[in-house]
This record gives C-alpha cells, sequence and structure tokens, in this order.
C-alpha cells in the first residue's frame, strides 16, 4: 500500500471532526487526493449498524456492541480503506480501532487485549500510521455535551468517561511512535497548526 493513514481519536466533544475537515482542506490545496470517513458509518452497512449502536433506546450488551463496531470496521477497511491507500490517498478517519479499545476495552471493561485481537482480525491488522489524539478531560466532555440531544453512548455516566480516559492514555503510551497527543482545549486554529505540524514532522508525503 502506497498511500498514508491517519486517524483522529479522543473522548466525545473533544473537536475531531473539526481537525478532520480543516487538514482535509489544507491537504486538497495542496493537490492531494484525501479520503475520510466516520466510525462506525459510511458504507451502507456501516451507516445502518450506527442507527443501532447510537439508538438512546437501544438495549445492547457490551459483547454485542463491540461486535456490531467491529462489523462495521470490517466493512470500511474492505470497501473504503484498502482502495483508497491503494491508489495512494491519504486516508482520515474520525475514529478506528483505538476507539473500540478505549471505549469497549476500558469503558466496558471487556479488556484492552481482548479488543485488540478482534481489531487485528476485523481490520487485516491495517492500522493509522499516525494518530492524533485530541486530549480533554471528562469534565470538559460533560460541558460539550450540555444542551445536546445524547445518543446511547453520550448519556453514560461518569465511570464510564474516566475508564474511557484511562484506555486512551494507555494506548498513547503503548503506541508511542504513532500517536501524537494535542491539547483538545486549545484553540480550534492553533490545533490544526500542531496537526499540521505533527503530519510534517511525522510523515514523508511531500517529499
Amino acid at each position: 500500500m502506497k498511500g498514508f493513514f491517519c486517524s483522529f481519536e479522543g473522548l466525545d466533544g473533544c473537536g475531531k471532526t473539526t481537525q478532520i475537515k480543516l487538514l482535509k482542506q489544507r491537504l486538497e490545496k495542496t493537490g492531494k487526493e484525501v479520503v475520510t470517513f466516520r466510525e462506525p458509518g459510511c458504507t451502507k452497512l456501516g451507516e445502518d449498524i450506527r442507527g443501532v449502536l447510537l439508538d438512546p433506546v437501544a438495549d445492547i450488551c457490551d459483547r454485542s456492541e463491540v461486535l456490531l463496531y467491529l462489523a462495521s470496521r470490517a466493512q470500511v477497511t474492505e470497501d473504503i480503506i484498502i482502495p483508497a491507500l491503494n491508489s495512494g490517498a491519504i486516508v482520515l478517519a474520525d475514529r478506528f480501532a483505538d476507539s473500540s479499545v478505549a471505549y469497549q476495552g476500558y469503558g466496558r471493561g471487556l479488556g484492552a487485549g481482548t479488543v485488540e485481537k478482534l481489531n487485528d482480525f476485523a481490520i487485516k491488522r491495517i492500522y493509522p500510521d499516525l494518530t492524533f489524539l485530541l486530549d480533554i478531560t471528562v469534565e470538559d466532555v460533560f460541558k460539550r455535551l450540555e444542551n445536546k440531544s445524547l445518543d446511547r453512548l453520550e448519556k453514560e455516566k461518569g465511570r464510564f468517561w474516566f475508564d474511557v480516559k484511562r484506555g486512551y492514555d494507555w494506548l498513547a503510551e503503548k503506541h508511542n511512535d504513532r500517536y501524537l497527543r494535542l491539547d483538545g482545549k486549545a484553540d480550534y486554529m492553533t490545533i490544526h497548526e500542531e496537526v499540521w505540524e505533527g503530519l510534517i514532522a511525522r510523515t514523508e508525503i511531500f517529499d
């Protein structure tokens, strides 16, 4: 594969979607082909699964939850990621495999090792080349979700979010070769410049 794969991770409300939009626009101005996707979703199967997973009244057990995410992830890997990377595109992911390690492995208590093995199977071990972690506190999550219509995950209570935060801290330490932690509370344009500088420093996409 000759493309480049970059993911954005973090707690809900950290600003991932905004940063992906800004980076996509900037990369396209340089003439790069950019493919973006969100998780779960972006395939027919993925969007159907997204509707189930985020339904505020859905009753889904923890094992079913992680398997549904994995099914969506396997499909997006097959339909979007692999073709895009083979064509030489830059792929920007709004969440990917690490989200399940943090949210289901830590948040649901299913175990990081178990979820990592499931991820390996679902995505054929195609992990991002670079991951930006937009770091915010659990208190920031609650503030940013105020006055918002909450989906099933966003309705979770405090303990869950502290566990997810621990999961991301663990991932950033374990995979420090591909993780770049940024202050998610900074001004969004400041974050964008740090994303851009981090991309340039850690890749050779402009060589």
